[in-house]
């Protein structure tokens, strides 16, 4: 495809709800990761949800990380944050919920029972079980007579089953979802001896009932034993791929019973990639048990049928684990485990602490989220095209549903939609290419987009709530019962405006009562300032923002500009020091410092001031087309010089052929950045008279005092610059701030827009003329970093606009704060950007950039 499309698309991908869990190790209950491993269990992905230490500060810097990666959908936290804690979370990992969990008013002496209410109810686990069923995984066909574990009125003597494996009764306490689908699965439970005879509990012939957790355990032991909501939890989901190999060989066996081990035991298993069909990879052991020979002798039965593979691609592989037993106590049990008759290769591996095994990230472009491994399916994906700003999103289902649609109580929940988004307005820089929406995190622009859905219950209004997921496109919720969606994309100035004056950025994070703020301090107001008004003014005379990049930020053009006026007074060092010394003449000061104490002086320099700067007005007002072509003629010839023939196939002719010129000045004309025309001046007043290409006639009109003369039949085209770039490049510096887009846009990969100069209040203000607090030259958003910057003419910044920036910066928090000169770095540049590297956050850069003509296009090759 040679040609931009003209038709914009949104591409959607279905993934699983991910969850990450806060919780507090040094208050943390059995009773809490009971609730936690449970209701993840019930969940499709759930066995990939990440549980992370933190306290009220903040969670474990050694998972910032990994979090970072694993993007959360949903934050459930059992710590009570603080409020920094709350803003640092959002605006790194930008959950759609961030949530405290709430306990319900209980005496002090009962147990304490944990109750996990998520925002927002994921897909069931057992949704996967008809795909499951339709396919073959042995020689023998597909699975018959499957059996799911369980539990019936049994609080004891099961918390080893509950905790590696799940119960029915514990992730699906209500609802018809937990009840037995005849035609899909019984089950196998486990009862008390007391609870055997109970007739309520053979309501399901087909149900097999035990009264012991052995015989559960030798059950999971044989090769036609139970499926496990472990398995059905983490079946046809993706796992999030590091960039290489981090899982160790075998599975692994943690012992020991303080919450480190507990965390351990679960977070080892987003170690491993995808797994084999019912392979299991990680296990807790109680201390208690790992005495017990006969519990060892069944747990080594289950390891020989669903022991997860070594690196020899065979099962007898295991690795003990603890962080609360010594060294020589693991190597005791392991002694134990590598008795008997089924051989197994033991390691032993004492931890410091739970973050021992956290992944370290050694090339942040190849960690994904990945379909993938034996047991898995295809990634579910559709694209829609659209035009306009509102995208139709497709409903696109989970593959497993795609494939064989659930029966109604087992295919309720959400899923999560990511949608990448074409933008209508587009600044790619290639001819076939569209930029499309890449998000920030910090600066919450995705509230500005509309996300509609037709179908949905009143219950499930918080499923509208669209998040930044980590690549910078959208994340939506989506469930069965949503029959159309869509979402409407704002104005680039809307969005940046919804960001920088947002008062509501998340739901507040509610703590002992209170709820927390909503969000940081930002502005109250924005609009366009003048300067950025000019800029668009210039920048629209283009048919597109990379056409107009071409044109002014080409070294050939450029200087043409700056020829004609288009530059401050700050880039003219010459004209400066020449005014310097006739104002120096002028007042008779000839040496020293330059006074002006008397009101003589006062006038003649004010004076002098004026004349000089009415005779720069009259400087230069059109250039002839040989000036032009004698310009460009100097390009052709260092290019050629540069680049010399090879031969008859590289001929010179085409680089020397005048029409590249042409076309390229023709091109500026019809976009009125030039004005073709010729000046004549008047033989009777004379005065200076302009006639453009569009009013010329056989006999010119003076527009002073009327005289007519036949037009002149000598000389070339001449050609002014049109009044309003030269006044924004002059009057209000637009160069620079184009220049450090031109940067920004080349840097970008998918995604490019931007909000020209705005005027910020802290307060609302009565009305517009009420003076403004801060000024900022444009806030950009590269491929989902945003940048605040701030372009000079020249390379200083005084203390006021030093105080500004900084607010500036606390206020829209960006990613970069750019600084742009158009001159050479210099000390009281960089002692300014010490200044405010100091006096900002680390997690906001600071970068320089100096003007240099090298990283122009000086080739004849002109735009047009």
């Amino acid at each position: 495809m040679w040609t931009k499309p003209e038709q914009q698309t949104v591409d959607a991908v279905a993934r699983p709800i991910r969850v990450a869990y806060l919780v507090d190790l040094a208050a943390c209950p059995d009773a809490l990761l009971n609730a936690v491993f449970a209701e993840a269990y019930s969940r499709w992905g759930g066995r990939r949800t990440l549980i992370v230490p933190a306290n009220t500060d903040g969670i474990d810097t050694r998972y910032a990380e990994w979090l970072l990666y694993f993007d959360a959908d949903i934050i459930y936290s059992f710590v009570a944050l603080n409020d920094e804690s709350v803003f640092k979370l959002h605006e790194q990992y930008a959950p759609a919920h961030l949530t405290r969990h709430r306990e319900r008013g209980l005496d002090s002496a009962v147990e304490r029972e944990f109750r996990i209410e998520l925002p927002l109810t994921g897909l069931a686990s057992l949704s996967v079980l008809p795909a499951f069923l339709s396919r073959s995984w042995s020689f023998d066909g597909p699975p018959r007579n499957l059996k799911l574990l369980t539990r019936y009125r049994v609080q004891s003597e099961s918390s080893f089953l509950q905790e590696n494996f799940g119960f029915l009764s514990a992730s699906f306490p209500y609802g018809s979802v937990g009840s037995t689908h005849p035609d899909l699965y019984s089950v196998l439970a486990l009862v008390s001896d007391e609870n055997l005879a109970d007739r309520t509990l053979r309501t399901d012939e087909q149900a097999t009932l035990v009264t012991s957790e052995d015989q559960v355990l030798e059950a999971l032991g044989a090769a036609d034993g139970p499926v496990t909501l472990a398995e059905l939890s983490d079946y046809f989901a993706p796992f999030l791929d590091v960039g290489r190999s981090v899982g160790p060989a075998g599975t692994c066996i943690v012992i020991g019973d303080t919450p480190a081990d507990r965390l351990l035991f679960w977070n080892m298993h987003h170690l491993f990639e995808r797994s084999f069909h019912s392979e299991i990879t990680s296990l807790r052991i109680p201390v208690a048990r790992a005495g017990d020979e006969a519990f060892l002798a069944r747990i080594k039965q289950i390891l020989r049928i669903h022991g997860s593979r070594g690196n020899n691609g065979q099962r007898g592989q295991v690795g003990i684990h603890s962080c609360s037993l010594d060294l020589d106590v693991l190597e005791e049990i392991a002694g134990r485990l590598r008795q008997g008759n089924m051989w197994l290769a033991v390691t032993v591996e004492r931890h410091v602490d739970h973050a021992a095994l956290v992944p370290g990230i050694e090339d942040s472009s190849l960690v994904r989220h990945r379909f993938g491994g034996v047991i898995s399916l295809p990634e579910s994906r559709g694209s829609v095209e659209f035009h306009g700003k509102r995208a139709p999103v497709p409903l696109i289902y989970p593959w497993h549903i795609k494939e064989v649609m659930p029966p109604a109580g087992l295919r309720s929940g959400n899923w999560m939609l990511d949608l990448s988004i074409d933008r209508e307005v587009d600044h790619c820089r290639y001819a076939n290419q569209r930029h499309a929406w890449r998000l920030p995190r910090r600066l919450r622009i995705e509230r500005a987009f509309d996300y509609e859905r037709e179908g949905a219950r009143g219950h499930d209004l918080d499923g509208k709530l669209i998040r930044v997921v980590r690549s910078g496109i959208l994340g939506v919720a989506i469930n069965m019962n949503i029959t159309r969606a869509s979402v409407a994309a704002p104005e680039d100035l809307a969005a940046f405006r919804f960001g920088i004056c947002n008062d509501w950025e998340w739901i507040p994070f509610s703590r002992d009562g209170r709820d927390g703020p909503p969000g940081r301090l930002r502005f109250a107001a924005a609009e366009y300032s003048d300067k950025g008004r000019y800029m668009i003014g210039v920048l629209q005379l283009f048919d597109s923002i990379p056409d107009a990049f071409s044109v002014l930020m080409h070294g050939y053009w450029r200087d043409v500009l700056h020829h004609l006026g288009g530059v401050t007074a700050d880039a003219e060092p010459d004209k400066q020091k020449e005014f310097l010394r006739k104002l120096r003449k002028s007042t008779v000061q000839l040496a020293g410092p330059l006074n002006f104490e008397t009101d003589d002086q006062q006038v003649r320099m004010a004076g002098y001031a004026l004349h000089h700067g009415r005779m720069m007005r009259r400087e230069k007002r059109y250039i002839q087309y040989g000036q032009l072509l004698r310009r460009w003629l100097r390009l052709v010839r260092q290019y050629i010089d540069a680049h010399p023939t090879t031969g008859e196939h590289d001929p010179d002719d085409h680089i020397r052929d005048v029409r590249l010129l042409n076309r390229s000045v023709q091109y500026l004309c019809q976009h009125e950045v030039l004005f073709q025309g010729r000046e004549w001046r008047c033989r009777s007043c004379n005065n200076r008279n302009w006639v453009g290409i569009a009013d010329f006639k056989r006999t010119l009109v003076c527009s002073v005092c009327g005289r007519d003369e036949p037009a002149p039949v000598s000389g070339s085209w001449q050609f002014r610059l049109n009044p309003f770039i030269l006044e924004a490049y002059r009057d209000h510096g637009t160069e620079a701030v184009i220049w450090a887009l031109w940067h920004l846009s080349n840097r970008s990969k998918i995604s490019f827009y931007f909000v020209a100069s705005l005027r910020l209040w802290l307060s609302y203000p009565d009305n517009p003329a009420v003076e403004n607090d801060v000024e900022v030259d444009a806030v950009v958003a590269v491929d989902g970093a945003v940048y605040l910057v701030e372009a000079k003419s020249s390379a200083s910044l005084g203390d006021g606009e030093i105080k500004k920036l900084l607010l500036a910066a606390e206020r829209i928090r960006p990613d970069v704060l750019l600084i742009a000169c158009m001159a050479e770095e210099s000390p009281a540049l960089n002692r300014a950007v010490e200044r405010l590297r100091s006096a900002l956050t680390s997690e906001i850069k600071i970068e320089v950039l100096a003007f240099r003509t090298e990283g122009l296009d000086h080739g004849p090759f002109l735009p047009g």
